[in-house]
């Protein structure tokens, strides 16, 4: 399509969205449009695309917070990576600062604007065009700040979504530039690790574990000069793993236990081993030159492995109830004895 008939499609797209202020569903349908277009190339480049991506940041401030939503799933959506089709989508989004945009709204009144913005930005860095345009264009001092910012939010929700979005940004950008020494720090995870949601917990020890990658580097001695610099040591990873693997939820010990399990086999593939023998063996008779991570092998030695991986079942939950002590079951008090007994029936 081409010319005028291209030009009334866009039109009419356009219309849709500046219906925000009365029809949410109105702009939902019309930003559908506006992406199906941009992905065809009848956009780009034409006299409407300035308008399209002024009202689209526009109802990114519109005041109804269904409307700054929608724009955030529709932003997210240029970047998909799996697509075969976004380049043209992916173009339009960072000609006019979308990606900006979306990280303003992690200020965003609303949590769930916020959380949307938090899920828009990982497709952002996951999507080798938007992760560039993070990078070049944002000063990444202002751009950690921001998400530090998030991961103390209010909601929960928030704050699973901005520990899930630095985990992929340390696996895309380098765990040393996210947790170095002005990004996330000790303060931050330690916080999250005491958050009062579990799954907010999950989530910063695979951050954590994600650290446990960049050990296989100084360990392996390929860098032994940045060893001082490792931020997994930086942030105490030790101790912060040791007090999730007591953590009262399941999920969070089936994560650390995970992490361990990493750690141990990047400490077997530092060095040689002289027998094929179980990995935990191994690791206890392959000590590396780290005194941190000899240090860190000795303290998992006292712990029981094997336990703590079978308590992370739901079945151990279920046996641990069946093995309650029969003769406690079936014990009775004298008659006026007992904490749990009525008035009613004590007489």
């Amino acid at each position: 399509m081409e010319g005028e008939q291209s030009r009334v499609v866009v039109d009419i797209f356009s219309v849709c969205l500046k219906e925000g202020h009365r029809k949410p569903q109105i702009v939902q349908r019309g930003l559908d449009g506006i992406e199906k277009l941009l992905r065809v190339g009848w956009i780009i480049g034409h006299q409407q695309e300035d308008e399209v991506g002024r009202l689209i940041t526009d109802l990114a401030r519109n005041p109804v917070w269904d409307v700054r939503d929608t724009v955030m799933g529709s932003v997210a959506r240029c970047f998909e990576s799996n697509e075969n089709d976004v380049q043209n989508a992916v173009d339009f989004a960072t000609r006019h600062d979308l990606p900006k945009l979306v990280l303003s709204c992690l200020a965003d009144d609303e949590a769930y604007v916020r959380a949307s913005a938090l899920r828009a930005l990982e497709r952002i860095i996951v999507n080798p065009a938007g992760n560039l345009y993070i990078q070049a264009q944002i000063p990444f001092s202002r751009f950690i700040k921001t998400v530090k910012h998030v991961l103390a939010n209010t909601e929960a929700f928030v704050r699973r979504a901005a520990w899930e979005f630095v985990t992929v940004l340390a696996k895309k950008n380098g765990v040393a530039s996210v947790f170095g020494e002005d990004g996330v720090g000790k303060k931050e995870v330690q916080g999250g690790l005491a958050d009062v949601d579990w799954e907010v917990r999950v989530k910063v020890v695979e951050g954590l574990e994600v650290l446990v990658g960049q050990l296989g580097i100084s360990a392996g001695g390929k860098d032994r000069g940045r060893e001082e610099e490792v931020e997994f040591w930086r942030l105490g990873g030790d101790a912060l793993v040791l007090q999730a693997i007591k953590d009262p939820s399941r999920l969070v010990r089936q994560a650390a236990h995970h992490l361990i399990t990493h750690f141990i086999q990047i400490s077997i593939s530092s060095k040689p081993q002289p027998s094929q023998t179980s990995p935990t063996t191994n690791a206890k008779r392959a000590r590396v030159t780290d005194p941190r991570t000899e240090a860190f092998l000795m303290a998992l030695d006292d712990l029981d492995l094997a336990q703590l991986e079978e308590s992370t079942v739901p079945e151990y939950l279920y046996q641990e109830a069946l093995d309650v002590d029969r003769s406690v079951m079936e014990e009775v008090d004298a008659r006026g004895e007992g904490n749990n007994v009525l008035t009613c029936y004590d007489c």
